[in-house]
């Protein structure tokens, strides 16, 4: 019998959202985006991401909108 690899952390998407000092409609897009694993459970869902992938794709997203506005 085969078994997905565990993710490293699971995070509600309120919690990564305060992490990366976004909103939580950016984390749930990125999310997507990024096929990252979700569960839910009796307290709703969570992630499965570490804090650090989360902050990196946060910050190179924004940089991306941020640098593809020119003036």
């Amino acid at each position: 019998m085969s078994t997905l690899a565990p993710a490293k952390d699971w995070y509600a998407p309120q919690e990564l959202a305060v992490h990366c000092g976004c909103s939580v409609d950016r984390i749930e897009a990125l999310a997507r985006r990024h096929h990252w694993p979700r569960v839910h459970g009796e307290h709703g869902g969570k992630l499965g991401v570490d804090l650090e992938t989360a902050q990196r794709v946060v910050g190179s997203s924004e940089a991306a909108v941020h640098g593809s506005v020119s003036g």
